[in-house]
């Protein structure tokens, strides 16, 4: 049985501690690009998912991932955005927080079939998606280097070099 040793609040304090150290961190980047439609997939942090959901939408992002336990979905009240609740750290238990043996290979592909087919709607009609965690560096960074996977074939090196290349932060 796999063993817990995390807590979203946890991720959430680390990530706002390492940003503290850096300095300025853009609030979002683009880490994938659609090559005809412009569709991206943008990496970032709190500040980007608080909005306003104008500055959302002006950027074309219609989907939100957010990939935390414990932060708040900021514009979810806005009908045009729709959320993904994605709680990463629990890929173990394929999302289920109330789980404690780690779950089988098919249901964690299922977990991030959830992912995959949330952000395959939103690229195909034309729309973006925000991937967020409080700093956007590591449980949106991890996200994003998945969906790179998924939209281009890379392989998770090469995925991870070209996000970081986006996002340095990552």
């Amino acid at each position: 049985a796999a063993v817990r040793e995390y807590n979203s609040e946890d991720y959430t304090r680390a990530g706002y501690q390492r940003m503290t150290r850096m300095g300025h961190v853009d609030s979002m980047n683009a880490v994938w690009t659609h090559p005809t439609s412009g569709a991206a997939i943008f990496v970032g942090g709190r500040a980007a998912a608080e909005g306003p959901a104008a500055s959302l939408l002006s950027k074309g992002i219609t989907h939100i991932v957010n990939c935390t336990g414990d932060l708040d979905n900021y514009c979810e009240g806005e009908p045009s955005l729709a959320y993904l609740r994605w709680h990463v750290i629990e890929w173990q238990f394929a999302g289920d927080a109330m789980r404690v043996e780690q779950a089988t290979l098919p249901e964690q592909l299922r977990f991030l079939a959830r992912l995959f087919d949330f952000v395959q709607r939103a690229l195909s009609s034309g729309g973006s998606v925000l991937v967020h965690c409080a700093s956007g560096m590591h449980r949106a960074g991890t996200t994003g280097v998945l969906l790179r996977m998924f939209k281009s074939g890379e392989r998770a090196k090469q995925a991870t070099e070209r996000a970081q290349a986006a996002r340095p932060v990552i």
